[in-house]
C-alpha cells in the first residue's frame, strides 16, 4: 500500500482529517488523493457516513465558512505584546466555562475548537498541591493564526464568536510597522 500524504494536495482541503473539498464519501474516490485508504477507513463504508468538516483544534481562515454558514460571527481580538498574557487569558476563560460561569453575559452553548480549548486550558487545571503553570509562549516560527469559536446564549439567541490567539511578536511587528511580513500573521523566521 502506497504512503499516505499528511493531507491532500489540493488548496484548502484537509483530508484525511476533514470531508474531501471535492465532496467525495470516501478518500480513494477523489481524482486528487494519492493515497489509499486513511487509517481507521472501513472497507465497507454506509452511504450516509460523513466525517466533521471540523477537526476541534483551532482554526484558520478557511474554516470561517462553517461558523459563518449560519449567522455572522463576532470576531474578539486578543491583542498585546509577546508574554502579556494572551493565551493565559484565553485558558482562563474556557476554564470559567468549563466551570459552569456566564460569559458574554450568556451561556456557552458550544465549539467547533473545543480541542483548541482544551489544549490552552490543559495547563492551568491544577490537582492539590500541583504548582502554577502557564500555557507555553505561542511561537510566530511555524504556525499560523488560531480562531478559538464559541457559540453563546443570550436572551434565547445565539451568537457565533471568534477569539483570535496570535503570536505577540506579530502584534509587535504590527504596531511598529504594518506592511512589515511578521506583521501580516504569517510565517516567518
Amino acid at each position: 500500500m502506497p504512503s499516505l500524504p499528511s493531507s491532500c494536495p489540493v488548496e484548502n482541503c484537509f483530508a484525511p482529517d476533514t470531508d474531501c473539498s471535492a465532496g467525495e464519501m470516501h478518500l480513494h474516490n477523489c481524482p486528487h488523493w494519492t493515497g489509499g485508504a486513511p487509517d481507521g477507513e472501513a472497507e465497507i463504508v454506509q452511504p450516509d457516513e460523513e466525517r466533521f468538516p471540523w477537526t476541534g483544534r483551532p482554526m484558520g481562515l478557511v474554516d470561517l465558512r462553517f461558523v459563518a454558514s449560519t449567522s455572522r460571527p463576532h470576531l474578539v481580538g486578543i491583542a498585546g505584546p509577546a508574554d502579556a498574557g494572551k493565551t493565559t487569558l484565553l485558558a482562563m476563560l474556557f476554564l470559567a466555562i468549563y466551570r459552569g460561569q456566564p460569559v458574554f453575559d450568556g451561556t456557552f452553548s458550544g465549539s467547533y475548537s473545543l480541542q483548541g480549548w482544551e489544549n490552552i486550558a490543559n495547563y492551568m487545571q491544577l490537582a492539590p498541591g500541583d504548582a502554577v503553570r502557564f500555557p507555553p509562549h505561542t511561537s510566530r516560527v511555524g504556525r499560523v493564526p488560531g480562531l478559538l469559536h464559541l457559540s453563546i446564549t443570550q436572551e434565547n439567541r445565539r451568537r457565533e464568536m471568534l477569539l483570535t490567539d496570535a503570536s505577540g511578536e506579530w502584534f509587535s511587528a504590527w504596531t511598529v510597522r504594518a506592511g512589515s511580513v511578521p506583521g501580516r500573521g504569517v510565517n516567518s523566521t
